[in-house]
């Protein structure tokens, strides 16, 4: 799924599952992630569904902390302890950071996606997980899962 700008909000909150009372967590994150794209700084986000991912979120740093714009932009600053891997949310609460993902093992995803990509979609293949990973850029934003 490709999620333009103007209307991510509303579809993350749908697509992802989060509560009713969501908006102001997606609203933190979305801020989060435009203003890393303005200084070319990624990211690679996995939201915890059914499935749980504790395996996962041992192999990173527990944070277990609300969500909020300059946490998250925190973690993922270049060249600090937690910026490398990814970043689990469960139950609209950042739990860890630094987490160490599965890449893809399908060949037939494209070479021009790179491994914070491949990451995100090895995810999604054994569980239920929604990963999202975000580019350095302001273009469009991309969010993989795939239906269990």
């Amino acid at each position: 799924f490709v999620i333009f700008p103007s209307v991510r909000n509303k579809v993350l909150i749908g697509f992802i599952g989060l509560g009713v009372n969501s908006g102001a967590y997606v609203a933190e994150i979305v801020r989060a992630l435009n203003n890393m794209a303005r200084k070319k700084i990624g990211a690679l986000i996995v939201f915890e569904r059914r499935t749980g991912l504790g395996d996962v979120i041992e192999s990173g740093t527990v944070v277990d902390a609300e969500i909020s714009d300059p946490l998250i932009e925190n973690i993922f600053e270049p060249n600090t302890p937690l910026h490398d891997g990814a970043m689990i949310i469960r139950d609209e609460r950042i739990v860890a950071a630094a987490c160490i993902l599965q890449l893809s093992d399908d060949y037939t995803i494209s070479r021009e996606l790179g491994t914070r990509h491949r990451a995100a979609i090895g995810i999604t293949e054994s569980t239920d997980a929604v990963s999202s990973p975000w580019p350095e850029t302001e273009n469009l934003r991309a969010i993989w899962t795939r239906s269990r």
